[in-house]
């Protein structure tokens, strides 16, 4: 792939927890990143989503870029997981609800400068990553709340990503299930199955759907419903059959 993280100040050691100050090259990382990611899969992928803690401004941030893909429906993902290899993207299975099918990008061994998730039609989780990241995005209160937290966790545990991850997992339940989310809606069930991209369904967990911990939110069976476009949104071109760590 083209060097679009040089000037980023990306990339952790495998399993280490470190927070970075927010970074105003990391949308301009992704930007670029999705400009190849939408070049190589073209209207396999009804959007591209720039997720996770590095897409909210001022919020401090394991210097890995988080992007969600939303599979068009009918898309073979073996097809679409082999070319994300061939860009360089390392294939890591299905997580389940701990964030989608999983893919890495290292710039040298153990060294992840990005994590992919695909997410298939009529995933709950596509409306998981889009609600908690605009939620920390427009609520300053939850934002500094969260910082608090992050910046106690990777005191306490710097080399123990899963246990960093697990101890955010209610404070990200609380901001589902709160009455007003981002996008408007007020209901506040949960979800108790979400779809594979292989087919089938995989249970949901109430303790971390991403790693960064989300697990309730309202779901709905029809298509995702992409977030007002901004800069950190790139589209393909719907097809008429067109349809998380939320946060890290």
């Amino acid at each position: 792939m083209g060097d679009w993280s040089a000037d980023a100040t990306l990339g952790l050691r495998y399993g280490q927890v470190r927070l970075a100050a927010s970074d105003p090259r990391w949308p301009r990382a992704f930007q670029r990143l999705a400009a190849e990611l939408r070049a190589a899969l073209g209207a396999q992928a009804v959007a591209i989503e720039h997720v996770g803690s590095t897409a909210v401004p001022g919020l401090a941030a394991k210097p890995i870029l988080d992007v969600a893909v939303a599979l068009t429906p009918g898309t073979d993902p073996g097809r679409v997981i082999a070319t994300l290899e061939r860009l360089g993207f390392q294939d890591r299975g299905d997580k389940g609800a701990e964030g989608g099918h999983l893919l890495v990008l290292e710039d040298r061994p153990a060294h992840r400068v990005a994590h992919l998730h695909l997410v298939g039609h009529g995933d709950p989780q596509w409306r998981r990553y889009l609600t908690v990241r605009d939620r920390l995005r427009t609520d300053p209160d939850a934002r500094a709340a969260y910082a608090r937290l992050k910046g106690r966790l990777a005191a306490r545990f710097s080399d123990d990503r899963r246990a960093y991850t697990d101890a955010k997992a209610a404070f990200i339940t609380r901001l589902l299930a709160d009455d007003a989310p981002p996008h408007g809606s007020s209901s506040r069930a949960v979800a108790t199955a979400r779809p594979s991209i292989r087919g089938g369904t995989t249970p949901s967990s109430r303790s971390n759907p991403t790693r960064a911990g989300a697990a309730t939110t309202t779901v709905t069976s029809g298509p995702p419903r992409p977030a007002a476009t901004d800069t950190d949104s790139s589209r393909t071109p719907a097809t008429p059959e067109s349809p998380a760590d939320p946060a890290r």
